[in-house]
């Protein structure tokens, strides 16, 4: 465990208002985490047929 991770890690508030929010919202099929070129790839890929992210 490094300095940063306690076991018990839950996140920063904003974090988990934005979960809470994702939670809120079911009718997205697809979740992409990280806007790195795979995720910026990810995302594209999806939303050229339309899929919901």
């Amino acid at each position: 465990m490094d300095k940063h991770d306690s076991g018990t890690n839950q996140g920063s508030p904003a974090t988990r208002q934005i979960v809470s929010g994702l939670r809120a919202r079911p009718q997205a099929r697809v979740l992409v985490i990280g806007g790195g070129i795979n995720g910026v790839g990810t995302f594209r890929d999806l939303a050229l047929p339309a899929v919901w992210a």
